[in-house]
This record gives structure tokens, C-alpha cells and sequence, in this order.
């Protein structure tokens, strides 16, 4: 069993998110810019919010789950931002059923850290991490047609896009990222 790891970037702690910190979460969710394509754009009460996290946090023996943002140089524990990896829910895998068995990248960051690269920083390493560590063969994106930051965080990524599910708000554009045949994070096999 693997559990979800800290993970490190160059500016980045990358902390895995515990139970106890979903009403946290919510709390920064729940904030208009960031709630309009993540949550459909809904405030959801604490008891939905569990919800709908419930899936993301049952994997974590796996080594998928949801890891806080926290910024190296500074004094202040907040978090500002949070990344997943968890399994595509079956909304949409109903819809594609070559999503079925797909492990989905999550991003969201508080406003205030928007525009100085820590969702491309954050979801580089835990890219690294789905397929170095956890021996994945393909990450996917499942991305409001409207939110074109995030459609060019992805294609800035080497995702491509693949089509489309239906979302509750707007189209939800595929994007899928394949394994690399060599990665600079991965060891080398022991003969």
C-alpha cells in the first residue's frame, strides 16, 4: 500500500490533505473565482462538500488523494492552493468509457497565488510523481470549456485534448497526458 506522499518542488511543499482539513478546503473552494468551474459555480454545504470529496480521499492506499500548496519562503501556513489525483468520477466515465480506469489531475489555487506559476509547478511534480512513483500509464484532465487559463496550463503541460463529457455548467474538454518512456525523476530498475 502506498500512501499519498510529500512531495517537493522548487518552490513548493506539496502536503497530503487529511479529513479533518475538508472544511478548510471548502472555505477556500467556496470563494467566487475559484468555485466558478470548479464547483460548477455552486456553494455547497459541508456535508455535500464531503461529499464530493469522499471519492478523491478513498484512494489514498493507492497514493492518489488531494496535497495541500504551501509556500517555501514564507512564514505563513496557509495553504495556497491544492492538486489531486484521483479516479475520474463516474459521471463522466459513463459517458466515455475510456475513462473508466483514468486517473484525473485536479488543480485550484486562491486567487492571490494566481499568475506566478505554482499550478504548472505543482502539477509538473505530481505528474512526476503519478507516473514515477506510482507507475500510472496515462494522467487526464477534465476542463470547463470556458476556463481557457487552465486549457493552456494543460496544453502547456503536453496534455492534448481528446474531446469531450458533458458538465454540469459547460462542456468539460478532455485532455490526456501518456506516460513518458523515460522520465528525469525515474530510477532506474535494479537487475
Amino acid at each position: 500500500m502506498k500512501a499519498p506522499a510529500v512531495l517537493d518542488s522548487e518552490r513548493l511543499t506539496i502536503e497530503p490533505l487529511a479529513w479533518v482539513e475538508a472544511e478548510r478546503l471548502r472555505t477556500m473552494l467556496v470563494r467566487e473565482q475559484v468555485r466558478r468551474f470548479l464547483l460548477d459555480d455552486e456553494v455547497p454545504t459541508p456535508a455535500e462538500f464531503q461529499a464530493v470529496l469522499a471519492p478523491m480521499l478513498a484512494h489514498g492506499h493507492r497514493g492518489l488523494g488531494l496535497w495541500w500548496l504551501r509556500r517555501r519562503a514564507t512564514t505563513d501556513d496557509e495553504p495556497c492552493g491544492v492538486v489531486g489525483l484521483h479516479p475520474v468520477r463516474p459521471t463522466e466515465a459513463a459517458e466515455r468509457t475510456d475513462l473508466a480506469n483514468a486517473i484525473q489531475v485536479l488543480v485550484a489555487l486562491a486567487p492571490e497565488a494566481w499568475g506566478r506559476g505554482y499550478a504548472a509547478e505543482a502539477l509538473r511534480r505530481l505528474v512526476d510523481h503519478g507516473f514515477d512513483d506510482l507507475g500510472l500509464s496515462e494522467l487526464v484532465a477534465l476542463v470547463d470549456e470556458p476556463n481557457q487559463r487552465s486549457q493552456r496550463l494543460m496544453h502547456s503541460l503536453g496534455f492534448r485534448t481528446d474531446g469531450h463529457v458533458a458538465g454540469a455548467l459547460h462542456p468539460l474538454a478532455v485532455w490526456r497526458l501518456p506516460a513518458p518512456a523515460v522520465s528525469k525523476h525515474r530510477r532506474p530498475a535494479l537487475d
